[in-house]
């Protein structure tokens, strides 16, 4: 049976000795889970001994038994155990006929350590899932800026050379069915699904949102939830619905009002003060210059005296120049002449280099990724975009024929190899800043990348 079996390991990214426990489940093999067990010191890894393969790391092969395949509920589970005595962490791994997938219980507020999975699914016909299991300390999402401050010295440190989790095309959330189709359905290839404009007359609601559940949502949470959940980075695209004279969010569809995004980002920032968010309005379609001064008025009147001004702090300052001056926000703006008319409060976007790596595989991307990020300027923000772009005949060919290609499927595909690439290959010498992914829910994306600030 395909993608039963898979290659697993343990990682002890966090600080302190941890034990690591077996529960016994049902219907797992016991042939490996006996060298999953153990004390693990700060970077040591479980298996200590096994299959050497991916990046370097050991990893021992399970499955399910043969004869159960058929139930679909093999399980077992793993309980990490801090030195300190505070609570465990525990995940529990799943199995079915032809497919892995973990459970993870949420860290309790007073618990030092944090267990994470990621689970990579079989490429290219393979049989065999790989599945990371990565310890860390663990942090209150919501203040994890603050909180490195006072752990990491994280104050020191230039905006523009730390770990920040971001979020790809952030506002895609909610579909405003009212609204229909944006001005950039040719940018997303909604255009050619819907033959260059020529459907749309008999594009009913159901269809449409079909086609944006599939390739229009890039993300599940809020902008509140992405924030709460650690995210510093968001990606906004908007559009100017000209008979509501609003501002949305659009992705081949418009999606959230920018007026409740922006409330929501102020909210935010408002509770947690020493929080700093980065907040780039992308791409603007359908402004003209009196919509530029609206929506620009609407941001300085929302987010007030807590947007940087470039002048005082550039991207090389250091966060706590950011403290100081009392910035939380950091807003890139198309508009050229908005700009310059904005006293400081509003950045060019030439202050982030943001390379879209433009490939359909993860082979592809992380060939693209690796050599951004190497030649990237330090001295600038710079994002990585963790994302996968099928070609216009792909996506049309597969939206037509149902056979289930989407934005969520392609993350899936390569998210959690994302997360690879953060643990294992970026190294503090590459300075990595924003790294962001469509679904941040699909991978361990945030806790990695807040990580990566311990030892950058």
């Amino acid at each position: 049976m395909g993608g039963q079996g898979a290659y697993i390991r343990i990682h002890n990214k966090s600080s302190q000795t941890v034990k690591v426990k077996l529960i016994k489940g049902r219907n797992v093999e016991d042939r490996g889970l006996d060298k999953l067990s153990g004390n693990l010191k700060a970077g040591q890894q479980l298996p200590k001994e096994g299959k050497e393969m991916y990046s370097g790391g050991k990893y021992e092969y399970i499955e399910g038994e043969a004869r159960n395949r058929l139930q679909k509920d093999g399980y077992f589970t793993l309980e990490t155990h801090p030195t300190d005595g505070t609570t465990p962490s525990k995940i529990t791994l799943g199995v079915d006929h032809n497919s892995w997938e973990a459970k993870e219980s949420p860290a309790d507020s007073d618990a030092t350590i944090l267990m994470v999975s990621d689970i990579d699914t079989p490429e290219n016909g393979g049989d065999h899932y790989k599945i990371e299991i990565r310890i860390y300390d663990n942090f209150h999402p919501q203040k994890w800026m603050e909180e490195y401050g006072e752990k990491h010295r994280l104050g020191e440190k230039k905006l523009c050379q730390i770990g920040l989790p971001g979020t790809h095309d952030s506002g895609t959330y909610r579909f405003a069915k009212d609204k229909g189709t944006s001005p950039d359905t040719g940018l997303t290839k909604l255009d050619d699904l819907l033959d260059h404009g020529r459907l749309l007359g008999s594009v009913n609601s159901m269809i449409l949102t079909q086609i944006y559940e599939r390739m229009c949502r890039c993300q599940s949470l809020t902008i509140r939830q992405q924030l709460d959940k650690g995210i510093r980075y968001i990606d906004l695209r908007i559009g100017y619905h000209v008979e509501s004279k609003s501002f949305l969010t659009c992705h081949g569809v418009f999606c959230v009002d920018v007026e409740e995004i922006l409330n929501e980002i102020n909210d935010f920032m408002e509770e947690n003060t020493k929080e700093i968010v980065i907040v780039e309005f992308k791409k603007l379609y359908g402004l003209g210059a009196e919509e530029n001064i609206t929506l620009s008025k609407m941001i300085y009147k929302i987010l007030g005296k807590k947007l940087a001004i470039q002048t005082k702090c550039p991207p090389n300052a250091p966060i706590q120049s950011y403290w100081d001056n009392g910035y939380q926000a950091v807003v890139l703006y198309q508009d050229g002449v908005t700009v310059q008319n904005s006293k400081g409060r509003l950045w060019p976007l030439q202050e982030l280099d943001s390379p879209w790596p433009n490939v359909g595989t993860t082979k592809d991307l992380h060939v693209a990724l690796k050599e951004k990020v190497a030649g990237r300027n330090p001295h600038k923000f710079f994002c990585a975009q963790g994302i996968l772009t099928p070609d216009a005949e792909v996506v049309k060919r597969e939206i037509m024929s149902g056979d289930g290609l989407s934005i969520k499927q392609l993350s899936k595909q390569c998210a959690g190899k994302v997360v690879d690439w953060v643990e294992d290959e970026w190294k503090p010498s590459d300075q990595l800043n924003i790294v962001i992914v469509d679904f941040t829910e699909t991978s361990n994306l945030i806790p990695s990348v807040i990580n990566y600030n311990t030892h950058a």
